[in-house]
């Protein structure tokens, strides 16, 4: 389980200059796992 501080949405909601890097480790967590 991870916890994400509310800056490192706002940095991918916002398009800001480390968006790229959010986007990379938000598609490379596992969703099925249980």
């Amino acid at each position: 389980m991870y916890l994400l501080d509310t800056n490192v949405w706002l940095e991918l909601l916002l398009q800001q200059e480390r968006a790229a890097e959010v986007r990379r480790f938000l598609e490379s967590i596992d969703t099925q796992r249980s």
